[in-house]
């Protein structure tokens, strides 16, 4: 869902839901591209399947992330 702020959230997540809460991961876009906020339990593959990117394009994308295997919460992960 797109709401007035250019938020951009998952599917099935609450409107209210924080970025850490489980299944709340955000993401948002800028312009520079289309960001993912890592929530608790996210993994670069996944989100990398969530938006129907490869895994080897986010690492692209995020020079940033030595370690594919290391993510936080709160994390930016550019998308697009």
């Amino acid at each position: 869902m797109d709401d007035h702020h250019g938020v951009v959230r998952r599917a099935g997540a609450a409107a209210g839901a924080k970025a850490g809460s489980a299944g709340a991961g955000q993401g948002g876009k800028d312009a520079q591209g289309r960001w993912h906020i890592v929530a608790k339990g996210d993994t670069l593959w996944g989100i990398a399947q969530q938006y129907g990117a490869a895994l080897e394009r986010l690492v692209e994308l995020n020079p940033d992330i030595r370690n594919p295997n290391l993510i936080y919460v709160g994390q930016r992960v550019r998308i697009a």
